[in-house]
């Protein structure tokens, strides 16, 4: 506007790939942050790079990435006796009639 340089980030091409065959230009979707997260959840072998480019984008963390791709019903799930409302059928229920 005035003729001060502007603080722009510096083009980063996705796999070092500056243009396609058909010449469109390859640009990373993954800002700074999470481009070093990224590299941090390869470096520590939880994924592929691919792999933690994509859990990266998606907002995944590195303390995360491991359990994310390692889904439980014990650990992800509440325990049932900690809900405090809802309809429980107990093996005695389900004997009554009208669920045969």
């Amino acid at each position: 506007m005035w003729g001060f340089a502007e603080s722009r980030e510096p083009a980063r091409h996705f796999l070092d790939v500056a243009r396609s065959v058909t010449g469109r230009e390859w640009r990373s979707r993954l800002d700074a942050r999470s481009e070093a997260v990224a590299i941090a959840i390869a470096q520590r072998g939880i994924a592929a790079e691919s792999v933690a480019r994509v859990l990266a984008a998606r907002g995944v963390g590195v303390d995360d990435a491991a359990a994310f791709l390692t889904p439980s019903l014990r650990r992800d799930l509440p325990d049932p006796s900690s809900l405090t409302e809802g309809v429980f059928a107990t093996p005695e229920d389900l004997d009554t009639p009208h669920h045969k």
